[in-house]
């Protein structure tokens, strides 16, 4: 059938089955010569792979026909492949596995070209045209096979291999087509170093996020085929399992798949097949016309609905040279049967000013009439090369595939061996895979050929190509004969030789894995003990090597195996190949040779005794007798310098058994010196090991010394910290025989969190160990230890110590209020300082406090409410600040009731007591002359006045008057202070109105003293003044003694009189006209 594909400017062309409609508009600016300054040179449409050109046959018009058809797609592939020893076991299977790769794919068609890099500690990239530039890549398979088969597994003495650098060579070294599929398929059994790790020996210029982020930006779709895990060393940070991880993870993100490294090469194969045949491209080339250089130049695809860009979009490119032509493409996934407006795109393409936008659609049906496709799973695709199975029942099992429409399992038609099968005979089917059972089972060196003759989908269509495989049954493993010693064989030399033919004419010998075990130890081809000539399919396997080599120390019987196996693979997760068929044969000879052989009883070597009569004993046997005259023993030490025989009284022989006492008692710290000179068998073979060592005596207990505080000392403390030091030169202090006795009753033993060794140090926390003691006590400490030999019982000694707890009580002293002060403080507190060289115990502190007011005594201790203690445990100050201040009036009484120090000593002089008083309220007057209001007729009057004090009483230094606001000093008379204003020189005149001022305060030891600050104010009464006064002699009427007054009067005054008064009290007034002046 026909497919027509058509490229216009609003004409649609008839098509059939397959169309493609691509509409190109210019709107780019045009020169004068109407050449636009970006023009389309060429389309092109890639579908599973194959590239469509469009042409142009009209302006702006292209026209494509493509027929129904079965063309292969275009793709570059590059092979990258560890050839370092490492891989020496994996690389033919490697290499077979590329080649059946690529002789597939030359087979079937596909516009391939392949490319290689080899790696290790370095990457190699295959260049298959050296007279052209660069590193050119390959479409002739043979040029490419012969490259293939020259690699071979060698050097990469690390394990970490440049494998990063060979990726980075594998993108970057090569020109990859922009219209192909590609591929990189990886290869490697290790992991990989990166910049600035391992050293010489693998040295990259690459990281692994680098990388990991130039394969997902480049195109390239990875497939890696590694080990799982692969090896690492040390050097590479990225791991074992780091390194796998990245290998899958890269691959995965590439669009690829990892495989095991020994997967066969089919399923690669399948995987790069099914990814060209769903690869889809559109790609315009474009040349500048502008006459400059545009830079950048960026294309974009607005696709519909219908199709999806799976590659980078915007594409820039960049600098783009007048003239030059250049193609841009997006691979693309579409909608098979879409049509309309969601079939359609627009690639713009602009640059230096200039635009183009081309528009197109893409109808795309199913073509003619594909059928199901069928691969081999098991076994694998054999492509020519001999496939081997040891399966006696090896099933056939083909994948069947139909992207589209079901199988029609009816259809299915196989033919093995000549004989055809119609489904379901001998057949399964489960929708995807066909499994085909043999009738019986299948002999060793059976060759199985099977054709898939027939299989189509549910609408007639037929498998698109006939699939014939080919494999051969081998079930035996490689055969074992003319084996060299035979079994028995008595063997008197010190050398063994072993030899064994081995044969296999099918799948031929494994001879990587040949190896004899010669008592369970394997020699393999790896050892220089062992070597094989012959070829793949007949050989003889040899070992030699003496007793010493292969580990035959004694005589007696040596088990001779010898272990083969063939070439049938094992095979995968897909298809089991029940190999490798494997076989061994083991038989025994005899070995007889050397003469006695000795060991030593006892004491070992080095080992240290306590016994001072030691005994020394030796094993010597040999199986054909110790002729014990031959015996010669040497024993050199402080005490013993000879050499004895088994004449000597010291020398005992006893069932095989050798036995020195001497007869002189070892001496302390002795080194002794023991050497088994000779002996022999009763054939006269001498001594196989002469034996030859020391031990040493130790026959005194460890020294217990320098102990801290020194024995007899006097403690400052209930629980002390004692240290002493054990010491043992030979044998050595035995930190599980210390043993701590205190006062004959509380016992201590090593593994007591209290006891710390370091060393020879030992350091004892009676605190830790709950231990503690008044002043005054005496502690009786007792130390024993024992050392530790090895052989007989350990030398123990005990030492004791005696310690006196000091004794002496805390004192106390008197801060605030002192015994017998006066306080005025609102806030007062008590104060005291307890003092103890030891420290003192705060817990004991118990102190009362008395009031007057309440007769109540209140009980304080440190936990009380308002108790406040600073300074140290040695220098302790106590204060106590009661919750309610102390009244006015107030006697306080203290008494310090309790105290002890850490050593539990009382208090010295217990109970210690005290008392203050509060004192809130100043000074007050008793008595004031003249009083307050009062009216005098004295105009030089005397001010007097007493004061008193409820509390600490007056201060009369401080006591002062002032007068009409002056100050004057007093005098005073017992309790009476005294102002007089005619010593004043004062003399107030006839209503005048005196204000006198009292200040006084109390006499207060605490804060501010009471202050008394109060004013009195008299009246001087008006008129004449009496300024004379005149005695005369005494009379006496109605007996009463009258005094005769005279006084001379200022001032002219009219009715006034005289208050008078008598001795006895009496007071009168006389009118001033009674009594004559002087002038009669």
């Amino acid at each position: 059938m026909k497919k027509v594909i058509q490229f216009f400017g609003g004409q649609f062309m008839k098509f059939y089955k397959y169309i493609l409609l691509l509409i190109l508009f210019i709107n780019s600016p045009t020169y004068p010569n109407g050449q636009n300054a970006l023009s389309t040179s060429n389309g092109y449409f890639y579908y599973r792979g194959v590239r469509y050109l469009m042409k142009n046959v009209l302006s702006d018009e292209f026209e494509m026909t493509i027929d129904c058809r079965t063309d292969t797609g275009a793709v570059d592939i590059v092979f990258v492949i560890d050839s370092t020893g490492s891989m020496a076991e994996a690389i033919d299977n490697v290499k077979a596995n590329i080649d059946a790769f690529a002789s597939e794919l030359d087979d079937r068609g596909y516009d391939y070209r392949f490319g290689g890099v080899t790696f290790g500690d370095g990457a190699n990239t295959w260049d298959f045209e050296p007279s052209t530039p660069g590193y050119q890549m390959t479409s002739d398979y043979y040029d490419f096979r012969t490259k293939l088969f020259n690699v071979d597994a060698l050097g990469g003495w690390d394990i970490p291999e440049q494998s990063l650098d060979a990726l980075e060579a594998a993108m970057n070294n090569y020109s990859w087509r922009t219209d192909a599929v590609k591929v990189i398929i990886f290869f490697t059994d290790a992991c990989f170093c990166q910049v600035g790790e391992c050293g010489s020996d693998c040295s990259s210029a690459y990281n692994q996020s680098t990388v990991y982020s130039d394969l997902t930006s480049s195109g390239c779709v990875l497939f890696a085929a590694t080990l799982n895990p692969v090896y690492c060393d040390m050097c590479a940070s990225i791991g074992s399992a780091g390194a796998t991880n990245w290998y899958q993870n890269a691959a995965s993100a590439t669009g690829g798949r990892w495989f095991n490294l020994y997967t066969s090469w089919s399923s690669i194969f399948n995987s790069v097949i099914a990814l060209i045949d769903t690869f889809e491209v559109i790609n315009f080339c474009v040349i500048n016309n502008s006459g400059s250089t545009i830079n950048p130049a960026t294309a974009t695809l607005i696709p519909g609905g219908c199709i999806s860009v799976i590659s980078d979009n915007p594409i820039t490119y960049g600098p783009w040279f007048a003239g030059d032509e250049h193609c841009f493409g997006w691979r693309v996934n579409t909608i098979p049967g879409c049509t309309g407006p969601e079939a359609c795109f627009d690639a713009v393409i602009s640059g230096g000013g200039y635009s183009d936008t081309i528009r197109g659609c893409i109808f795309i049906e199913n073509c003619a009439c594909p059928g199901p496709t069928a691969t081999p799973i098991c076994p694998p695709n054999s492509y020519g090369i001999p496939l081997f199975t040891a399966c006696e029942s090896q099933e056939i099992q083909i994948q069947i595939s139909d992207p589209e429409y079901s199988v029609d399992e009816s259809s299915i038609k196989i033919e093995v061996n000549g004989t055809i099968y119609d489904y379901p005979a001998s057949m399964s089917f489960d929708g995807t895979t066909l499994t085909w059972m043999p009738p019986s089972p299948w002999s060793s060196g059976d060759t199985v050929k099977y054709s898939l003759l027939q299989v189509k989908n549910e609408n007639g269509c037929p498998v698109e190509s006939v699939l014939t495989n080919t494999f051969i049954v081998d079930a035996e493993p490689p055969e074992i004969t003319n084996f060299t010693p035979s079994p028995g064989t008595e063997i008197i030399d010190t050398i063994l030789s072993a030899s064994a033919d081995l044969f296999d004419s099918l799948s031929g010998i494994d001879r990587l894995n040949l190896y004899y075990t010669i008592q369970g130890v394997e020699f393999g081809l790896s050892s220089p003990l062992v070597s094989y000539f012959g070829d793949d399919y007949n050989g003889t396997l040899l070992l030699s090597g003496t007793f010493s080599q292969l580990g035959i120390s004694d005589n007696g019987t040596i088990e001779i195996c010898i272990f083969v196996r063939d070439n049938v693979p094992e095979g995968d997760e897909e298809c089991d190949l029940c190999g490798p068929n494997i076989d061994s044969l083991c038989w025994e000879v005899f070995a007889h040779f050397g003469g006695p052989v000795a060991e030593i009883i006892s004491p070992q070597p080095g080992q240290i005794t306590s016994c001072d009569d030691q005994c020394v004993k030796i094993l010597i046997t040999d199986d054909d007798g110790v002729d014990i005259s031959t015996i010669r023993l040497s024993v050199s030490s402080t005490t013993i310098t000879d050499t004895f025989s088994i004449s000597d009284p010291e020398m005992l022989w006893n069932n095989d058994t050798l036995t020195f006492c001497p007869e002189v008692l070892w001496q302390n710290n002795e080194d002794v010196h023991i050497s088994l000179i000779e002996a022999a068998d009763s054939y006269g073979n001498s001594l196989t090991n002469p034996l030859e060592w020391n031990f040493y005596v130790d026959v005194e207990p460890p020294a217990i010394t320098n102990f801290i505080p020194d024995c007899g000392t006097i403690l400052h403390t209930q629980s002390p910290v004692i240290m002493f030091d054990v010491n043992d030169n030979l044998s050595g202090f035995d930190e599980t025989s210390l043993t701590i006795i205190f006062d004959g009753s509380d016992i201590l033993y090593h593994s007591n969190p209290a006891i710390s060794i370091s060393g020879s140090r030992i350091i004892i926390s009676t605190e830790t160990a709950g231990l503690n003691w008044s002043g005054g006590d005496t502690i009786d400490m007792c130390v024993q230890v024992a050392d530790s030999p090895d052989i007989c019982a350990p030398n123990d000694t005990i030492q004791c110590c005696r310690y006196f707890v000091a004794t002496g009580g805390p004192t106390a002293e008197i801060n605030r209020p002192l015994n017998e002060s006066w306080s005025s403080c609102d806030d007062e507190y008590i104060s005291f300082t307890l003092r103890d060289v030891e420290g003192i115990d705060t817990s004991s502190i118990i102190f009362t406090v008395e009031l007057s007011s309440t007769h109540t005594t209140h009980t304080i201790t440190s936990d009380s409410s308002g108790v406040i203690m600073t300074g140290s445990a040695s220098d302790l100050t106590v204060e106590y600040h009661p919750a309610a201040s102390f009244a006015d009036g107030e006697t306080v009484d203290v008494c310090i009731i309790s105290c002890e120090d850490i050593l539990g000593n009382e208090l010295e002089d217990a109970p210690l007591c005290w008392q203050f008083f509060m004192d809130t309220s100043p000074p007050f007057i008793v008595f004031a002359s003249p009083s307050d209001g009062q009216i005098i007729a004295d105009r030089t009057p005397e001010i007097s006045f007493i004061l008193d004090d409820d509390g600490s009483g007056v201060d009369g230094s401080a006591t002062s008057i002032t007068v009409n606001g002056t100050a004057y000093s007093l005098f005073t008379a017992g309790d009476t202070f005294f102002w007089s204003a005619d010593s004043a020189g004062i003399e107030f005149e006839g209503g005048d109105s005196v204000k006198y001022c009292i200040h006084s305060q109390d006499i207060i030891d605490y804060c501010e003293n009471n202050v008394l600050d109060t004013c009195i104010v008299f009246t001087i009464q008006p008129g004449p003044a009496i300024s004379d006064v005149y005695f005369s002699e005494e009379t006496d009427c109605d007996g009463e003694n009258i005094l005769s007054i005279c006084y001379t009067l200022t001032g002219d005054t009219a009715d006034i009189s005289v208050l008078m008064s008598s001795d006895g009290g009496t007071t009168w007034d006389v009118p001033m006209n009674s009594v004559s002046d002087t002038a009669g």
